[in-house]
């Protein structure tokens, strides 16, 4: 289970664990608000309908970018992974190569496969993702929350403080500084 102050470092658009800060939630958006981009409240309550309406939407229309990336989001959220890494590659294929937001959630969903560790593969889609746009804050929040939750407290704050400077619109600045502020409580 994610742990609390990496929820804190939240964005506004892929909603990721822990808590809600590095689960991506829409095309080319930031970390948080998976649950809430896809009314979902509760990652195991409500999320039939929303899975359902998905389901319609991309059998209207196979090409919708956004269906594909809540889809992925969604079964993130209910710990689905291998689902949700497909939802990614479909994504991935309609986009005509993987975007930067796109290799950022698909790396996420292999670190919390991994039992929040980056393996390798997690480690190369995040480098490829960050080649393409150095500042993709899924990618960022979670290498961060990553340093967090390993106890690398000063590099979590360097990379949350980056997001903070480069001023992205769909980053959540309070969290992110209530999340520095913890992190440098806890020792960095």
């Amino acid at each position: 289970s994610p742990s609390a102050p990496l929820s804190a470092a939240g964005c506004q658009q892929h909603d990721q664990r822990p808590g809600a800060a590095l689960r991506p939630a829409g095309l080319g958006e930031g970390v948080v608000g998976l649950g809430r981009a896809v009314g979902v409240e509760d990652a195991h309550d409500g999320h039939t309908g929303a899975l359902g309406a998905l389901h319609q939407r991309l059998q209207a229309n196979p090409a919708d970018l956004e269906a594909w990336a809540e889809l992925g989001q969604l079964y993130l959220y209910r710990d689905e992974y291998d689902n949700a890494l497909l939802a990614y590659q479909r994504l991935a294929l309609q986009e005509g190569g993987a975007s930067a937001a796109t290799q950022a959630a698909q790396a996420t969903v292999l670190y919390y496969q991994a039992g929040q560790q980056l393996t390798p593969e997690a480690q190369r889609l995040l480098g490829s993702a960050l080649k393409q746009d150095k500042g993709e804050v899924s990618a960022l929040m979670l290498l961060a929350s990553d340093h967090f939750l390993h106890g690398r407290y000063s590099q979590a704050i360097a990379l949350w403080q980056q997001l903070l400077d480069e001023e992205r619109p769909r980053i959540n600045r309070a969290a992110l500084i209530q999340a520095i502020q913890t992190a440098r409580m806890m020792g960095g």
